[in-house]
């Protein structure tokens, strides 16, 4: 069997479920938008911060005057996109079975940022969303494993090089 495509933002069951909370947030503010505004603000503005959601919902006439609350409450927006993004990939890692196949030390190309195919060392795993840790000279920081980004996440599948 085929395995689905890694899920990602723009994924149709993370798009409602961000457009939902969107309006939701909204409701409690007493600002109502209708599906059709929320699915645009999920789709193009699920990562941005309240502010930036809120001009956007201003400009489409969704809500008016929109206080320095009801941004504070869309600051959230970006997060829970994060978090369903998070949980849907753990439940497709699990459902397929991904598995990391690379280990600690091996050389790999990576796309980082807006650079493509950079190479880079895998210093970390993430099996639980079956992503590497990978450490590139571009990043500018120390080579590392903790917390302290020294690297940049990468989904399987990442593509070895041979080292010569």
């Amino acid at each position: 069997m085929k395995i689905p495509e890694r899920p990602n933002r723009i994924n149709s069951e993370i798009l409602k479920s961000v457009a939902a909370e969107l309006q939701k947030i909204c409701r409690e503010y007493h600002q109502e938008i209708d599906d059709e505004d929320a699915a645009y603000i999920a789709e193009w503005h699920g990562t941005d911060n309240g502010y930036e959601i809120a001009k956007e919902l201003e400009d489409r006439n969704c809500i008016s005057s929109p206080d320095m609350s009801l941004v504070e409450a869309l600051d959230w927006v970006s997060s829970h996109t994060g978090d369903v993004l998070k949980s849907k990939v753990k439940e497709w890692v699990k459902e397929h079975d991904i598995k990391l196949e690379y280990s600690i030390g091996d050389q790999v190309r990576i796309d980082l940022y807006t650079k493509n195919n950079v190479v880079g060392e895998i210093v970390k795993f993430y099996p639980e969303t079956a992503q590497y840790g990978v450490w590139t000279e571009c990043i500018g920081k120390p080579k590392c494993a903790s917390n302290t980004r020294g690297y940049s996440k990468a989904p399987v599948p990442t593509i070895p090089i041979q080292v010569q």
